[in-house]
């Protein structure tokens, strides 16, 4: 059922009222009160609708470093990020460049190194850098500032961001993940975002946003975990134990992904692929989360002109799956574990055909007799 808002108006009492009995200073005054309460008004409903948005904390101008001697122009900015549970960066005007994702023992809280690059000595006082803060004091952040003018173009300037986190030298909790954080997200536009191998971490929420730049990962570890880009390939290893979602487009989807079972029998742990004029292929790993239950997995891949292929490499025998590939105007190969067990569809058109091929000699994974697949839709 969607939820309605609605909105009454209601008028305005009116009477007879003879405005040449006032002098004009009274009706001045009055007016005045009048335009002083609708801006009054106006000002707690900017307040109440911002209450959410980070304020700023800072904005510094000046980089830390000396420019040098070569063609490009070098200056570099540290800050440190406290250890919060909500850590952001974003860039506004056009920023361009990349961001690392890293670990290391030096460092016991997050550290944000910002390096910026022009042929121009005067790159870096066109550029801010500003420090934001929740009003709750648990959400941090950075903003790359970079004015979307044409003299601010000219001077080509590009970052390189790096993001340390602290390594399992410094956090090492029995059974528990070394380093969890609540929440990381980053809206930065045009920058390829590079992701170490963070197998130490867990992120309960995991959001990237590279707007045309690449996004690779060695190993990333989330709950929640959303990659988004445009004109990007998206590639690497990822574990989740909710969702996961890939989106991009004209571009080449390539990834391995572990899928953990969620410990709730109702809860379903699921990737979903999305591309568009790119190649997609994605091989899955089904885990059980210790339990004797194997768990509810959903996939899900679609792209269009370009080869699909889903493998599942490996699955709980009980587990309980859910698979959906669409492509359009290209072929499709799905792979599924021997301890698949079920009904499927495949179908086709443009007078192709859906061909099903059957491993030989596959064993019985499960020990209880089942011999092969059960055909129930062919087209």
């Amino acid at each position: 059922m969607s939820e309605k808002t609605s909105v009454i108006v209601l008028p305005l009492e009116t009477g007879k009222h003879d405005i040449n009995r006032d002098s004009k200073p009274r009706a001045l005054a009055r007016t005045m009160a009048s335009l002083t309460f609708v801006a009054l008004c106006f000002l707690s409903v900017m307040k109440a609708y911002s209450s959410d948005e980070p304020s700023t904390l800072s904005c510094d101008p000046n980089w830390l470093g000396l420019y040098n001697v070569h063609s490009d122009h070098t200056a570099a900015r540290s800050l440190f990020v406290m250890r919060t549970p909500h850590i952001s960066l974003k860039a506004s005007g056009i920023s361009r460049g990349e961001v690392f994702f890293r670990s290391s023992a030096a460092v016991d809280k997050v550290t944000v190194d910002i390096r910026l690059t022009s042929p121009f000595p005067d790159a870096v006082s066109s550029v801010k850098i500003c420090q934001t803060s929740g009003s709750d004091t648990l959400h941090q952040g950075l903003i790359i500032h970079t004015p979307a003018n044409y003299l601010t173009a000219r001077l080509n300037i590009s970052y390189m961001v790096i993001v340390t986190f602290p390594s399992i030298a410094n956090f090492s909790t029995s059974g528990q993940p070394p380093l969890r954080i609540e929440s990381f997200e980053t809206h930065l536009p045009s920058f390829r975002h590079h992701l170490a191998n963070l197998s130490h971490m867990y992120f309960e929420s995991f959001y990237l946003s590279a707007g045309g730049a690449a996004i690779h990962s060695e190993y990333l570890s989330a709950g929640i975990g959303e990659l988004h880009t445009s004109g990007g390939p998206i590639t690497g290893k990822y574990r989740t134990n909710r969702t996961l979602t890939i989106d991009t487009s004209n571009t080449v989807v390539d990834i391995e992904t572990l899928l953990e079972s969620n410990p709730y029998p109702l809860h379903t742990t699921s990737v979903q692929v999305k591309t568009s004029n790119g190649r997609v292929n994605v091989v899955n790993n089904l885990m059980a989360s210790g339990s004797s239950w194997g768990g509810n997995f959903e996939i899900g891949a679609r792209t269009s002109n370009f080869p699909l292929s889903v493998t599942v490499k490996s699955s709980p025998i009980s587990a309980v799956l859910g698979l959906e590939t669409f492509n359009a105007n290209g072929p499709s190969i799905v792979s599924l574990h021997p301890s698949y067990e079920g009904s499927f569809l495949s179908q086709t058109s443009n007078n192709h055909e859906a061909n099903i091929v059957q491993k030989k000699g596959t064993l019985d994974p499960s020990g209880q007799g089942v011999k092969g697949i059960r055909l129930k839709r062919y087209e």
